[in-house]
């Protein structure tokens, strides 16, 4: 079976409405799911 893989990016939206800095904050909700998956989040620091 092919993975599906879905980007989301979670504080593009905060950035773009507040003109502010990205924070190094994010969540991710997962509610019962059937089937076994994986969660990857990827972090980039910019100094």
């Amino acid at each position: 079976m092919k993975k599906k893989v879905i980007e989301v990016p979670v504080m593009s939206a905060k950035v773009r409405s507040l003109a502010l800095p990205c924070s190094a904050r994010s969540f991710v909700s997962v509610a019962s799911w059937p089937m076994e998956f994986d969660i990857e989040i990827e972090c980039v620091a910019v100094a």
